[in-house]
């Protein structure tokens, strides 16, 4: 029970959005209906209930007081500066507070919880899949309408499908799963699935859920060279002949459907300038103009920033944006320099930890489709505030104690 409240409190935003809009219930904001207010509270009631009922398992030998520190901080300051009722503020209490505090408990645990955790995965990845289809077909029907354009959020939920699926299909074998997840047809199922996140990334037209896509195949599947090369690269093959065979297919027929697919295609890959070798910012949806006026306000108040809260209001007043849409730039409008430096110091910890805790067991990877989700989102897109995978894998990353036994390898390799 404790790790299913767990993994729901991490999964906790993907699962709001994706399960009410699977059963049709529309919410257009905190301030529309309670709905996502009361889901906050029950979400931390119970992963706080959970954390405190289950001290018995906790070691207090690694000290996880300063990420507790720097939360209650932060709600402190939206407190002082009158952001109680911001949707934002009510995300950092509700989902990153217990995201950390499930990071240091993991960390600290005597069981192992975060290996145990892994046998939640599947299901939550059965579940998420049933929400991006669900996505994607309110999103067809949508365009063969003609009232919609895109949906940056379906990209990014069909991508965490895809890192949490390539992560599941080659080092599945060293957790202990479900049976039925196990069986040979499944795991088949998965490799196919694969292809068809993509496929619907490109129908999509966002832009990050693309970005996490290839950042996630290089950080799962090669960065620690665990699989076999010759299959992995034939997996991979498959996948994008998939995928350009139906964007071949939508250039024959002469549908809306197969035309908004094409459109949307081209939108995902506008950024990428073959002939230059480069990426072409004016590209990205104005993001070059949101990152300059965002670095602009920052000369501005170089030393201490505008406030870890009021910058939102100091930005959107100014240059009509909510907030910088990357995580740097957010720490040195937050703060300034020194702020911006603690974070980033605290950032590359975090990195360092956590490739240092893969090489001792190759089982730690289970972190980086968490990692890989959020820091292409949060450089892209979102504010770290309210992610919890981002504090959850941070949290974990800097309290976890790094042991001198001789590194603990994959049971078996995964071959397609």
């Amino acid at each position: 029970m404790q790790n299913i409240v767990f993994a729901i409190t991490l999964f906790s935003v993907p699962l709001f959005f994706g399960v009410t809009s699977l059963l049709g219930v529309a919410y257009d904001g905190a301030g529309s209906s309670n709905l996502y207010r009361n889901y906050c509270i029950l979400v931390f009631v119970l992963s706080m209930s959970c954390i405190f009922f289950g001290r018995k398992n906790y070691s207090a030998k690694q000290s996880s007081t300063l990420t507790y520190w720097v939360l209650f901080i932060y709600i402190l300051a939206g407190i002082l500066s009158g952001f109680v009722n911001d949707s934002l503020w009510l995300t950092l209490v509700a989902f990153s507070l217990p995201a950390a505090c499930i990071g240091a408990y993991f960390a600290n645990d005597r069981g192992n919880a975060l290996f145990k955790m892994a046998k939640l995965l599947d299901v939550l990845f059965v579940i998420l899949t049933v929400c991006v289809i669900s996505l994607s077909t309110r999103l067809f029907m949508a365009v063969a309408t003609g009232d919609s354009e895109y949906s940056q959020r379906l990209s990014y939920y069909a991508a965490l499908c895809f890192v949490l699926d390539i992560f599941l299909f080659l080092y599945g074998k060293s957790y202990d799963r479900f049976k039925f997840f196990k069986n040979k047809y499944v795991q088949f199922l998965y490799f196919c699935l694969l292809p068809t996140f993509i496929v619907v990334i490109f129908f999509s037209g966002g832009r990050g859920g693309f970005v996490v896509v290839a950042v996630g195949i290089f950080a799962i599947a090669f960065m620690y060279r665990k699989v076999k090369w010759k299959s992995l690269v034939s997996g991979v093959v498959v996948i994008f002949v998939f995928t350009s065979l139906l964007s071949y297919y939508s250039e024959e027929v002469s549908s809306d459907i197969m035309a908004k697919y094409q459109e949307n295609q081209r939108r995902v890959l506008a950024y990428i300038d073959v002939e230059d070798l480069k990426i072409d910012m004016t590209q990205t949806s104005g993001r070059d103009h949101v990152y300059q006026d965002s670095w602009n306000m920052f000369l501005n108040s170089p030393i201490i920033g505008y406030g870890i809260f009021d910058y939102k209001t100091a930005l959107k007043e100014k240059y009509d944006q909510p907030y910088p849409h990357n995580l740097f730039l957010e720490w040195l409008l937050q703060g300034g320099v020194f702020f911006f430096c603690i974070w980033f110091y605290a950032f590359c910890m975090m990195l360092v930890r956590l490739h240092r805790l893969i090489r001792q067991d190759i089982r730690y990877v289970i972190l980086l489709p968490f990692l890989v989700h959020a820091l292409v989102e949060l450089m892209f897109t979102g504010t770290y505030m309210g992610n919890t995978f981002f504090w959850f894998v941070l949290s974990f990353s800097l309290n976890k104690k790094i042991s001198s036994h001789p590194p603990l390898t994959l049971k078996t390799e995964r071959t397609v």
